[in-house]
């Protein structure tokens, strides 16, 4: 469904949310019926027995001074007060009193005094505040059907009137603003209820934080281990803790052994791979000494072709001492080490211009830094005759590019580059295509520092390489 949240963590706060949140409310509503019915009944009680006594108060006054003794407590009370001599004619439309409403009428019956005052009738009439404001009933059949069965939705400004018939059979009419009903005051929970969401939804948010932490630091080990499976800043695996649910203890504990042989895998056959090319340099060594013996003719070619293999295996061994090597980083200061780079190139004829600086150290080993962008500057030479270097800076990624002037790199290459012992020089001639671990080399070392080497053409000719590093590895962002 597209209202729900895409991430484990966006929905399980969702679900927390809102189940909290329904049985909240739910709770709320049923205590507050069960006190409102409790609190509206005392006071439909306390009411009725007012009525009943102000009626017996009236019944004994004579008759002349009872519109004097009416004013003067219609002024001090909450109900109004209507004397004559019939029946006030109020076309309620509501002959079906409701549950309330029978009991108001019996409480005022069972108050009377003396039991002679009998009759009582009880008219409900919609949103009358006085008696010179009751309104008819509306002339819509169905809504006065709804009406006398959900008379809980009618407005909080109803009034009921009380006429009751005195002993000399004359009428007095109260207009009284019955107690709100409960269902009438369900606007006095919203503010309530708003407040509980607010609280339910913080809760939320940080349990579903707290649930989903080990995943995200799975999430992060499992993007750190495809970049560099050797380990971590220091070759080593970083091992996650186990945290949550027993399930997820132990998927996060089986990552942690995977980890742990993925990189003693690859040590160990970088070092057999290391241990057979350096053994390969015995024989070759020999061979050599046995290619002077030969006439001078074959000489030449046998000695070409010993030297492509020494420079291979040499090639092999630089390439597995890096995926071997256990380093250490510590901060360094990039525009030194720039300029440094950009000196030995100057002494050998080659100018780089550079762009742009660093605005901190960066933890790193400047030796293995410095070989990734020397890589990078030497095939942009070889390729592209001449290079520029600059340098974006920023609080969550340092980034080196290096340009060249050459042709470029088709997009379908721009990754086999990366792969060791590719060269897409055509000619295949090592003195000109170089051995084809360079690249391979810059990318292992970029990974080392959780971060990667990408290759782009230039608009108007050339390729940039970048080298991105970041500022904060995922373990410190967490």
């Amino acid at each position: 469904m597209k209202l729900l949240p895409g991430s484990l963590y966006g929905r399980m706060v969702l679900v927390l949310a809102a189940s909290l949140l329904l049985s909240q409310a739910a709770s709320q509503l049923l205590n507050f019926f069960d006190r409102g019915s409790s609190i509206y009944r005392l006071n439909a009680e306390q009411m009725a027995s007012r009525i009943a006594r102000t009626a017996s108060l009236i019944n004994r006054i004579p008759p002349g001074a009872r519109n004097a003794v009416v004013t003067e407590l219609g002024a001090k009370s909450d109900f109004r007060i209507q004397l004559g001599n019939q029946p006030i004619d109020i076309e309620s439309g509501f002959a079906e009193l409701n549950e309330y409403e029978k009991n108001f009428a019996a409480d005022i019956r069972d108050a009377m005094n003396p039991p002679l005052l009998t009759t009582v009738e009880i008219t409900r009439a919609a949103r009358a505040q006085t008696p010179d404001e009751v309104e008819p009933p509306s002339a819509n059949a169905f809504e006065n059907w709804i009406a006398r069965r959900f008379y809980f939705l009618l407005p909080a400004t109803f009034s009921v009137v009380a006429q009751i018939e005195l002993e000399d059979g004359s009428t007095a009419a109260f207009f009284v603003r019955m107690p709100q009903e409960p269902l009438s005051q369900v606007e006095a929970l919203l503010p309530r209820l708003l407040i509980w969401a607010a609280i339910i939804f913080l809760m939320s948010l940080f349990i579903g934080r707290m649930i989903t932490r080990s995943l995200r630091q799975l999430d992060r080990a499992v993007q750190r281990i495809g970049k560099n499976p050797a380990g971590g800043d220091s070759d080593r695996p970083v091992i996650i803790p186990a945290h949550g649910p027993i399930e997820l203890q132990r998927l996060i504990a089986r990552f942690n052994e995977t980890q742990e042989r993925i990189r003693r895998y690859i040590i160990e056959r970088s070092s057999l791979l290391a241990a057979i090319s350096h053994d390969l340099r015995t024989p070759i060594t020999r061979m050599r000494l046995r290619a002077e013996l030969l006439p001078e003719a074959q000489r030449a070619k046998f000695i070409h072709d010993l030297k492509e293999m020494e420079d291979l295996v040499g090639s092999s061994l630089d390439l597995f001492a890096e995926l071997g090597k256990s380093r250490e980083r510590y901060p360094v200061d990039i525009n030194a080490l720039l300029e440094s780079i950009i000196t030995d190139w100057g002494d050998t004829g080659t100018p780089i211009k550079l762009a742009g600086q660093a605005n901190a150290a960066y933890p790193t080993e400047p030796a293995m830094l410095k070989r990734a962008i020397n890589n990078l500057i030497s095939n942009g030479i070889r390729y592209g005759n001449r290079v520029e270097m600059s340098v974006v800076d920023s609080p969550r990624q340092l980034r080196i590019f290096i340009r060249d002037h050459g042709p470029g790199i088709p997009e379908a290459d721009r990754e086999r580059v990366f792969e060791p012992f590719v060269r897409l020089e055509p000619s295949r001639n090592r003195n000109s295509g170089g051995s084809g671990i360079g690249m391979a080399i810059t990318r292992n070392i970029a990974r080392w520092h959780q971060g990667d080497v990408y290759l782009d053409n230039a608009p108007d000719g050339g390729l940039i390489a970048e080298i991105r590093l970041p500022r904060q590895t995922p373990a410190a962002r967490r």
